[in-house]
């Protein structure tokens, strides 16, 4: 499941393992998937230059390390770590050199491998795409991520490490970014994001598209994965259960009605039309 930051990914991934799937977010541990903005990289390849990945300039705090995704890489250079639990300063050194070096082969693998079939691992071969409301988004992202989103006095910033994150997977010029705030940065970042993930619906390359807005949404995007291939045993478990939720997705779905209704009138003519 990709989803860009803020989108809802972390209350998905913990919905999806309370119907019993053994799902990670942000990373490839789990044996029925993942959820998060990173995977998208697995299923678009919009680079020219297939030498110098954008994802291989700099780890960025709280936002993007190749140990998320590049899984063969990590028994050759193993996993850095915070304070709490980081290696002698020499062995993250080390570890931290390593990275730099396999890197750029790692991730010419894995920049596309999903939608080519030519991951290191089996993975879905096309996306379930989550989605939430822009302005809602991005209203989180800033809350979370932004300063007092002026620029410096020369007119430039140092761009939010989340932001350049999204814009490293789809290949969205960086340099324009320190020249505008960063609730403008992250909002032209989840253009840019999705942008590149409507290309693939577009073209039928991903599993069908969920709102986090919509009733039970996390049935939805079961029942989309089910459906795109055969189902493993856990995830045929999981639609069964939905299938048999009943009156309990019934009442959501009442509830999110009335609150649509007082946020953007009794015809949604309030909604933001890119999310229907």
């Amino acid at each position: 499941v990709v989803g860009a930051m803020g989108s809802g990914t972390v209350h998905t991934s913990r919905e999806l393992r309370a119907l019993g799937l053994d799902v990670t977010h942000e990373r490839f541990d789990g044996r029925d998937g993942a959820v998060g903005y990173a995977h998208a990289l697995l299923y678009l390849d919009p680079l020219d230059d297939k030498e110098r990945d954008p994802l291989c300039l700099t780890n960025l705090k709280r936002a993007w390390h190749p140990q998320l995704i590049f899984l063969d890489a990590r028994g050759e250079c193993g996993e850095e770590r915070d304070h709490r639990g980081a290696a002698p300063g020499g062995a993250m050194k080390r570890i931290g050199q390593c990275w730099r070096k396999a890197c750029p082969a790692a991730a010419r693998r894995w920049r596309g491998c999903g939608a080519k079939g030519t991951c290191p691992i089996q993975l879905a071969p096309k996306p379930v795409v989550l989605v939430r409301h822009p302005l809602r988004t991005v209203e989180s992202l800033v809350a979370g991520f932004c300063g007092d989103g002026a620029l410096a006095a020369n007119g430039t910033r140092s761009v939010e490490p989340q932001i350049l994150a999204m814009a490293r997977i789809v290949g969205l010029e960086e340099a324009p970014l320190a020249q505008i705030s960063c609730a403008h940065g992250f909002a032209r970042a989840w253009a840019a994001y999705y942008g590149a993930l409507e290309l693939l619906i577009k073209k039928g390359a991903a599993a069908g598209v969920v709102r986090v807005e919509q009733d039970d949404g996390v049935c939805a995007i079961v029942s989309k994965a089910a459906a795109a291939a055969k189902p493993p045993q856990r995830l045929a478990a999981a639609a069964e259960t939905c299938a048999h939720r009943g009156w309990r997705a019934w009442l959501p779905a009442l509830r999110e009605r009335w609150e649509r209704i007082f946020e953007v009138g009794p015809f949604d003519d309030g909604a933001n039309r890119r999310n229907e």
